[in-house]
């Protein structure tokens, strides 16, 4: 393969990347939330709780960033913090009842509108996509593991 074939998929892909979260961003400010208000939200889940540093890990976000999401979650009811009983200083973050519900509607919100969006593409090509891209992401998972980024 060539270097402009290589530079036109970086590209391309780059370019349809920040087209999805840009048509996200405003599908989501429809109902109040922000793209990475969602993002962590759909990162609680309900089986185990998680800490604020695993949050920030888990969405590529800084520690400072999450806080003040969780503080505005737990200001609506969303989640309950809990003080590590072996270590006071950790604290976990579960999904209330109500947050286990909005989580839902958000999801479902959201599901909707991207099955809209590319549901003039056929199955065969998402899946082959989808295929595609998750043999990239371990690929450069692989290279940012061995090159310590």
């Amino acid at each position: 393969m060539t270097q402009e074939t290589y530079m036109d998929f970086f590209k391309k892909s780059t370019s349809t990347g920040k087209k999805l979260r840009m048509l996200a961003r405003s599908n989501l400010s429809k109902i109040g939330y922000t793209f990475e208000e969602f993002d962590i939200l759909r990162s609680i889940t309900d089986e185990s709780p998680v800490n604020a540093s695993e949050l920030a890990e888990n969405t590529g976000r800084h520690k400072s960033n999450v806080v003040p999401i969780l503080n505005s979650f737990e200001e609506k009811g969303y989640i309950i913090r809990s003080k590590d009983k072996t270590d006071r200083r950790n604290v976990w973050i579960t999904l209330s009842v109500n947050g286990i519900k909005e989580k839902k509607r958000v999801l479902e919100f959201q599901k909707e509108y991207i099955s809209r969006l590319l549901g003039g593409i056929s199955d065969d090509i998402i899946e082959g996509m989808l295929s595609s891209y998750r043999i990239i992401h371990e690929y450069l998972n692989d290279i940012i593991s061995k090159d310590g980024i």
